[in-house]
C-alpha cells in the first residue's frame, strides 16, 4: 500500500516519483482520523496532519477518545465509529483528502500537493502499515 500511495502522490504532481519524501513512512494507529484536524464542508473536506493526537471527527480540537481513556486508538473499536457518525464518514469518503506529513514531497509546500484520497487513507491505516525498517511495537 506505501507504494500505492506514493506513486499517487506522483501522479499528482505529473511527473517523476519523488526521491524524498518530507518525512519517512511511520507507523499509524489503525484510525484514519487520529492526528489530524478537519477543515472545510460541503464538498471541500480536507484532513491535515498534526502530528499530534486529535481526532479529526470533532469540529474543534479535540483529543483522541480512546488514548485519553487508556485505550490504543483504533477505528473499529472507536466509539464515535457508530450511529449518525457513520453516515458522516461514508459521505465525506468520496470527497475528504488527507495531508500526511510523511508523504508530502519533500521541497513542497503542504499547499502545493493535492493531498491522498481519504478512502486510500483508510485503506492504507487498516492494513499493517508499519515501515519495513520500524518495530512493530513503535508508535510515533
Amino acid at each position: 500500500m506505501l507504494e500505492r500511495l506514493v506513486a499517487y502522490v506522483a501522479r499528482m504532481f505529473s511527473r517523476k516519483a519523488p526521491k524524498r519524501l518530507i518525512g519517512r513512512p511511520r507507523t499509524r494507529h489503525h484510525c484514519p482520523f487520529y492526528g489530524f484536524h478537519r477543515m472545510g464542508n460541503g464538498m471541500d473536506v480536507m484532513f491535515l496532519d498534526q502530528d499530534g493526537n486529535e481526532c479529526a471527527l470533532d469540529r474543534d480540537y479535540s483529543p483522541c477518545r480512546m488514548e485519553t481513556g487508556g485505550e490504543t486508538p483504533n477505528w473499529e473499536r472507536c466509539p464515535l465509529n457508530a450511529g449518525e457518525n457513520v453516515k458522516k464518514v461514508r459521505r465525506l469518503i468520496p470527497i475528504a483528502i488527507v495531508f500526511p506529513n510523511e508523504f508530502r514531497p519533500l521541497g513542497e509546500r503542504a499547499e502545493s500537493w493535492g493531498g491522498i484520497p481519504l478512502k486510500d487513507w483508510m485503506a492504507y491505516v487498516a492494513e499493517d502499515n508499519t515501515p519495513p525498517s520500524a518495530s512493530r511495537h513503535h508508535t510515533e
